[in-house]
């Protein structure tokens, strides 16, 4: 027969303490699993972004140092019909003609957005636009594709300039 004593009771004592712990330790760990895995939500989302931005730069640079190795330039005149972002499109005698515009523009003293220079002061939309651009132009078998980056934007005696890291003099 054996008798519980003592020595029994003393051998179950640390296992119900260490297992009243571990399932302490688990809930905690568990109930804060779900933060900790969206805090790193929000780290990889953010990782991810500037990621994206690093890409969308080097993909910028890379566009940039195309035109200014294989543009010619080309001036453009025509009506602006609508202002989008970086793209501007005008009408060049009934044709729709898209053109890449730097972000940033110079123009008396001031430094306006692509989307600023034509809400009223100094452009409009309709008005009659003289641009000056490098043009790309990639000739494939079915195809011809032109691009168009602006550098340079007059309208009625006033000018505005694209604020680039480069000087772009055609000469």
């Amino acid at each position: 027969m054996v008798v519980f004593g003592d020595d029994m009771h003393n051998k179950t004592k640390p296992i119900a303490i260490v297992t009243i712990t571990v399932v302490i330790i688990a809930s905690f760990v568990f109930l804060s699993l779900p933060n900790a895995l969206a805090e790193e939500d929000t780290i990889t989302s953010d990782i991810k972004q500037r990621m994206g931005n690093f890409t969308k730069k080097r993909l910028a640079m890379a566009i940039g140092r195309r035109f200014l190795k294989n543009g010619v330039p080309e001036t453009l005149e025509g009506e602006v019909n609508v202002v989008e972002r970086f793209i501007l499109v005008i009408d060049i005698e009934g044709n729709k003609v898209n053109v890449i515009m730097p972000n940033r523009w110079t123009i008396n003293g001031e430094i306006k957005n692509t989307k600023d220079l034509f809400d009223g002061d100094p452009f409009n939309i309709d008005d009659e636009v003289i641009i000056e651009t490098l043009k790309l132009e990639i000739v494939k078998e079915t195809h011809t594709v032109n691009s168009y980056f602006a550098y340079s934007i007059n309208s009625e005696g006033t000018t505005a300039s694209a604020l680039l890291p480069v000087n772009i003099e055609v000469g």
